[in-house]
């Protein structure tokens, strides 16, 4: 009896232990951390969640609030955040871990995130059919499926693929009548620790439950209550972890939450309907397969011909046969058809890495060959033959079409494997002893651990060009956590700060990971109105990003309230900033014009919108507003000429000729929009308004460049400086609220002296530049001064309205302000509805102004007011919460006192 019990561990042990050796020997093999210098940390693993987990560690050290954090764009509900990224207990393991050693840490997430899958799946199976070795062989494979090999870098990804196996497995036991709980808590912990896979989750036991129950009708005793037990579990899981994705999802209304529900209905196909099987192969994965690639479906060569097996096994019930085929019809067809592969992902459409739920496809391919596999050894060898005939033929049409990621040396060595087992399989029949038997399964499993390793290793490769070094990703990280730490001891006010180059590139996440507040943040977990409205105020906007980068002026660090930047270049003679302290090539500088987060202004902020193309613009009425003074912090050069070089003829324009051609263009295509009776034709030119070559609402923009662009076309521009100051160049041509893709607001010019002669390049890659083209780009092009001498009296001015304010933990500002007649308090907070703020003990409540921050009316006088932020939808998430904890507590002990 010990014995039994010793090897039963042995198993368990060994269902964590085998993904994890075949991880870390492919990992030594591509020399990732720690065994060299590569990383999982590709794509979204770098930009993104390496950041997120700074956050978390913060959190777990009492550094970061829960609810909101200020190191999330300009201050952002965290919720979102929690309920789609964070909720991973094995994050926990960066609060012990130094920021240098973060990729390292990642290695280690990742591999126990798998080994976890490992030891779901085998105590499920053993749910199912006992104490087993070959457990192990499914329980393998299921840790190594090839959507969590192809998202190896996705962290975020993996804490609900570990919950399928058990939820299933308590599924069983309510269709068996016996007790839910299993069910209820295993719902509930995927719901509550990722709402967007735990979704994923519900979808699966609706249709694993639909299918038995209609299968298994004649058969099924007290079926109305097995059909009540399941929705009252089911409700109840909701219920319970309704405390994180109620007002997680609230909190992505204005976001990703509008894009969901705005989504358009289609049936189209999203590929060949067969094409889907090539991702069976090993090493079925490259980059261009992260981006738009078909579902990872990957489970091993060997179960897949278990499935094929599965349907000509007579010994097998048709019922069974038929839940099979139902299952794999629906997540194929899934796949296969836009409306339902949408539908299957909350109503959103993916962002790259798509078919999210394909792990469940997996699940159920291996749950079908497990069953297959009870037979396997008594098969008959005629069935082994017309399945093995089946699979060849089905490798050489992959093997024919010749796949981008599908190598021919894989798909054989994949037909090598399945070869070696069917020979053990013929060798047990030729004696089929229970020593043979052991061989066979033996056999199995080490076959099924190369088939495993291959993929994995060949898998991760493909995409290695997307990864980073550790040792680059440490030499960025050392001095500048330390140049924040350093800020942070030195000045305990409340402010922001940024880094002027963003180690996360266009995302923006620097602040989460250095644990700073800042302006950057990038992801699907913000909202629309915010990111648009901060490009409109000069910082850099890409997609569904906003990142701090060179080019960003004085004016919007000073309104942003950024006291210190972090920097590599040398800005004093760009912004005016008192340099304070250096480490390597990074340098800590100070801003003498900033504004507290909260600040007394005239009340004229209530007139000014944000809402239009020119930034200069929207800079100059903000500053002039907020002040009361007329003078303009950026002043624009009018007279600007341009000239195209093509590698044919060349065409000049003065940008005051550009600017009445483009003027009169713009008034002709909104009357066209008003008739559409008729196009209409551009001046002195026989293109239409809106030609092939260019498009209105074009995803181009271009940055300019001091030096000449070689083997390319471009367009030149020059001036003669008309005064001193930092000079900032804006192309207004590539900005358009529909896709967002603005790399570059402002571009710094440099710093020139009156009568200096100013030349600057546009670079048009790809495009030829035809008068149109020249035309839409000078005409919307602008060059400004920053009058740093207005920006100083301007900043002055406001500062001279007293105000304070104090940051009290996570959630819960404080401060005072005098304000004078006609004046505001005001926030660069951005608006949000779960602000409650008192002034004077008396609940106000906040406006919105420019767009995008909060203010409320004040009476002339002294004043203390007092802000604190809950989350709408977490007050009623807690109530639902509680009563579904303790609905369930009560049933469970209702069930044990029964039994």
């Amino acid at each position: 009896m010990e014995n039994k019990k010793l090897i039963h561990i042995i198993y368990y042990v060994l269902s964590f232990l085998i993904p994890a050796v075949i991880m870390m020997g492919a990992l030594a093999g591509l020399e990732v951390t720690p065994f060299g210098d590569n990383s999982l940390a590709i794509s979204d693993g770098n930009a993104l969640y390496l950041n997120y987990v700074g956050y978390v560690s913060k959190v777990l050290k009492g550094q970061e609030g829960i609810l909101y954090s200020f190191t999330k764009g300009l201050g952002a509900n965290m919720m979102g955040s929690w309920g789609w990224f964070l909720l991973n207990p094995l994050f926990a393991l960066f609060a012990f871990t130094d920021v240098t050693n973060y990729m390292q840490m990642y290695t280690y997430i990742s591999v126990l995130s798998f080994s976890l899958c490992g030891l779901t799946m085998y105590i499920m199976l053993k749910d199912f059919y006992g104490h087993k070795a070959d457990n192990l062989i499914f329980s393998t494979a299921y840790a190594m499926n090839g959507f969590l090999v192809a998202n190896v870098f996705q962290i975020n990804f993996f804490v609900d693929i570990p919950v399928l196996p058990i939820m299933v497995m308590g599924l069983r036991r309510i269709l068996k009548g016996k007790s839910p709980v299993i069910y209820t808590v295993a719902l509930a912990y995927g719901l509550f620790m990722n709402f967007y896979f735990g979704f994923m989750l519900c979808v699966a036991s609706l249709l694993f439950f639909l299918v038995y129950f209609l299968i298994e009708w004649k058969n099924l005793e007290n079926r109305k209550t097995v059909a009540i037990r399941y929705v009252v579990s089911s409700g109840l899981a909701g219920m319970m972890s309704a405390i994180v994705w109620l007002p997680a999802l609230l909190s992505l209304r204005g976001g990703r939450l509008d894009q969901s529900l705005t989504n358009a209905i289609t049936f189209k196909e999203n590929m060949p309907f067969l094409d889907i099987f090539s991702k069976l192969f090993i090493g079925a994965n490259s980059t261009s397969e992260l981006v738009n690639g078909l579902p990872n479906i990957f489970v091993g060569i060997f179960p897949v011909f278990l499935v094929i097996l599965f349907f000509m096994n007579r010994s097998i019930s048709v019922s069974k046969k038929k839940a099979a085929v139902i299952l794999l019809v629906f997540y194929l067809l899934s796949f296969y058809v836009t409306a339902f592969n949408i539908a299957m992902h909350g109503g959103t459409v993916t962002n790259w890495f798509n078919y999210r739920d394909s792990f469940i496809f997996c699940f159920i391919v291996l749950l079908i060959a497990v069953e297959e596999w009870q037979y396997f050894a008594d098969e008959p060898r005629k069935n082994i033959k017309r399945a093995l005939v089946i699979f060849v033929v089905a490798s050489l049409m992959v093997f024919n079409k010749k796949f981008d990621y599908v190598s021919g040396t894989m798909v054989l060595l994949g037909l090598a494997i399945l070869a070696l087992i069917i020979l053990a399989f013929y060798m047990h029949q030729i004696d089929p002893a229970k020593n043979t038997v052991r061989m066979l399964t033996m056999v199995v499993l080490v076959m099924m651990c190369l088939d495993q390793y291959l993929n994995y290793y060949f898998s991760v490769k493909n995409i290695m060009e997307w990864g980073h070094k550790e040792t680059e990703y440490q030499e960025v990280v050392l001095p500048v956590s330390a140049l924040v730490d350093a800020v942070h001891g030195y000045d305990k006010s409340f402010y922001r700060m940024e880094v002027g180059e963003q180690r996360s590139g266009t995302l923006g996440n620097d602040p989460m990971l250095y644990g700073y507040y800042g302006v950057s943040h990038g992801g699907s977990d913000d909202r629309d109105f915010v990111r648009l409205s901060l490009s409109e105020l000069g910082v850099h906007r890409f997609n569904m990003r906003n990142n701090y980068a060179r080019g960003v002026s004085s004016a919007t660090d000073s309104l942003l309230g950024l006291k210190y930047l972090i920097s590599k270049d040398d800005i004093q003679s760009e912004k005016g900033y008192e340099k304070l302290v250096n480490i390597g090539e990074y340098s800590i500088y100070k801003n003498p014009y900033v504004l507290p987060v909260g600040m007394v202004v005239n009340k004229d902020i209530e007139d000014v919108s944000i809402n239009i193309e020119d930034v200069f613009d929207n800079l100059n009425n903000t500053w002039s507003a907020i002040s009361g003074s007329d003078e303009k912090v950026f002043v624009e050069e009018e007279n600007i000429d341009f000239s195209s070089h093509n590698i044919t003829d060349p065409i000049t324009l003065s940008s005051i000729e550009a600017g009445k051609i483009v003027a009169s263009r713009d008034e002709k295509l909104s009357l066209q929009d008003s008739d559409d009776s008729s196009p209409v034709s551009g001046d002195n030119s026989s293109e239409n308004i809106l030609p092939e070559t260019v498009s209105k609402n074009a995803d181009e923009t271009w940055a300019t460049s001091q030096e000449e662009p070689e083997n390319t076309n471009y367009i030149k521009f020059s001036f003669t400086a008309g005064r001193d100051g930092a000079v900032y160049s804006y192309n207004r041509s590539g900005m358009t609220e529909d896709n967002g893709s603005i790399p570059h607001a402002l571009n710094y010019e440099g710093y020139y002296h009156k009568g200096d002669e100013v030349i600057g390049y546009i670079p048009i890659e790809g495009s030829v530049i035809t008068k149109y083209l020249l035309e839409e780009v000078a005409g919307r092009f602008r060059i400004a001064y920053l009058d740093e001498d207005v920006l100083s009296k301007m900043s002055s001015m406001i500062l001279d309205r007293p105000s304070t304010v104090e940051k009290h933990g996570g959630r819960m500002l404080r401060g005072t302000f005098t304000a004078g007649n006609d004046q505001k308090l005001m926030f660069t907070i951005p608006y949000d509805e779960g602000w409650s703020l008192k002034i004077d003990g008396t609940e106000i409540k906040p406006e919105k102004v420019l767009d995008v921050f909060m203010a409320v009316d004040a009476t002339p006088g002294e004043h203390f007011f007092e802000m604190k932020y809950v989350p709408i939808g977490l007050r009623e998430g807690a109530i639902i919460s509680s009563f579904g904890l303790i609905l369930t507590i009560t049933l469970s002990l209702r069930n044990v006192k029964r039994r």
